[in-house]
This record gives structure tokens, sequence and C-alpha cells, in this order.
């Protein structure tokens, strides 16, 4: 197996195959004051990519915005994704609002940014006219059905799955009662107990969850699953899951890039011992 230029490389016998595991690579983004302008770059292995630039901004305006759950910090922390972690931060300056080195605006026709009223949770953020996921807006924020702050919280520390004493939020969307779904199981990053010791710093967590007849992994849903039956085989996160119901076994490469550890079907793949285990069931949490 290749292993990427630079990476240290931990190798285990298993079942009497040769598997390689790359050693954790972290990729950090910030902001910084770069000839006058201030910047949104990346530093990965030493080398350094300006993603994008930005006038009127001053780096010494810059702070976090307001976070819901009342965890705020002082400073600017640069994004970053590893292997085990994947971390972005909304910024401001108190006239616009930053994700992920660009500024976030809506789309015409709706209300625009209200960076007073603004607050972030994970990857979600709202304010007082509209719902935001990812740096982009998803839906209104208003009526019977507006976000109640006070109550709101991420299921299992995954931001792509919230509810509030309304409602159940997939992905900074809307979808039932937030009575109306129950957990399944969750997994830390690095917790991949075959090949290696779980990482203890690990904060990222795949989360699934059932609702009514669907079952969604990080507030995606998984297509064609039959939720009664589903079964959890193998589960490596952030990179695939194997699962079986009464259509059959099925594999669901997701991640970021979607399955890179486990792509191939070979002796030396995740596929070792996979074949005739038996079937761990999804364990359900209120």
């Amino acid at each position: 197996m290749k292993v990427m230029k630079k990476s240290i490389s931990l190798a285990l016998i298993l079942l009497g195959y040769t598997v390689a595991i790359p050693a954790v690579q972290a990729e950090g983004y910030e902001y910084y004051s770069n000839q006058g302008a201030l910047v949104y770059g990346s530093n990965f292995g030493g080398q350094k990519k300006i993603i994008a630039k930005f006038t009127g901004i001053n780096r010494r305006d810059l702070y976090p915005v307001e976070n819901i759950s009342g965890e705020q910090e002082r400073y600017i922390i640069e994004d970053e994704v590893t292997t085990i972690k994947e971390e972005y931060h909304w910024i401001t300056d108190g006239h616009v609002i930053l994700w992920r080195g660009k500024i976030v605006s809506n789309p015409p026709g709706t209300p625009m940014v209200d960076v007073a009223s603004f607050k972030a949770l994970g990857r979600f953020a709202v304010d007082k006219y509209s719902l935001y996921f990812d740096g982009q807006r998803t839906e209104s924020n208003s009526g019977a059905s507006k976000v109640d702050l006070a109550t709101l919280k991420a299921i299992e520390d995954n931001s792509s799955t919230l509810v509030d004493r309304h409602n159940l939020y997939l992905l900074g969307r809307r979808q039932a009662s937030s009575d109306d779904f129950s957990v399944l199981q969750s997994k830390l990053w690095g917790d991949i107990e075959r090949f290696r010791p779980r990482n203890e710093g690990a904060t990222s967590r795949d989360l699934l969850i059932r609702h009514r007849q669907d079952v969604f992994l990080n507030g995606q849903r998984i297509a064609d699953v039959d939720a009664d039956t589903f079964h959890i085989i193998r589960w490596i996160p952030n990179s695939l899951l194997v699962y079986r119901d009464k259509h059959g076994e099925h594999r669901y490469a997701y991640g970021n890039p979607a399955g890179k550890m486990a792509t191939t079907d070979d002796a030396n793949s995740f596929e070792i011992g996979e074949k005739n285990r038996p079937l761990a069931q999804a364990t359900r949490a209120g």
C-alpha cells in the first residue's frame, strides 16, 4: 500500500496480512496579515498556500462568533483537519461573518446576514432571520418554529445533528419533532481498534441516528435502508460503514475523501475477516 509522501506508517500483522496505517497528519488554516491584506491560508507539511484575500478587514479586529453553548473562545483558533479531527470556526470583525475563508452572504430575496445576532454551534449557526450550515443559509428562522437557543444542543457533540425543545435539525434544516428520533451509535474518529489503539486525542465524532423509517449518518440520509433490520457489521470512522439489513450487505463510503481508508475489496484490504462475522446490532439510546 502506498502512503503519502513524508508520512510515517504503522505496520500491523492482522490475520497473516500486513496492513499499513498512515500517521496522523495535520493541515491548518488560519487568518493572517500579508502585505496589508487579510489572508486565509493553509499550512500542510510546512508548505503554505494562500486560499483567499480580503480588503477592508483588519486581522486585529477578528474574533470568534458567540458560541451558543456558552463555551466562548477568547482568541481565534485556526481551522484544523486531520485523520482524527475536523474543526472549523465562524469568525467576525463585527461587520461581516467569515467561514473557511469566505464571507458569509445570503441569496437574493432573503434577509441579509444579521451580524449582531449571529451565534454558532460547531458547523451550525443562526441569526434572528436565518439558519446556516457550513457557511450557507439553509432556511428561515421565524415564526413558531424559531430556534430555541436556550435548549439547542448537538447530539453526541456532532453539530450535523442538533435538537432543541421543538425540533430535530439535520445539516442545518428542521426535520421533525425533537422526540421523533433515536441515537443508534456514535464513534470517535481514530477509534479503529482493529488496526491501532484508540486515539485519545480524537475530538470529531460520527453519529448514526434513526428518524422514523430512515437512518442518517452525520445528518445525511443513507438511501434505501430498512431501519427495522439495520445492523452494523464494520465501521471505520470518517471512511466506511458496512451494514446489513433485509436487503443484504452494503458498503457506505463517506468522509473526506469518501472511503479513503478502505476503497478496495482485496485480500489485504478492510475486507479481511469481514465475511462470516457475527452481526453487531446498533444500540439504541433515547
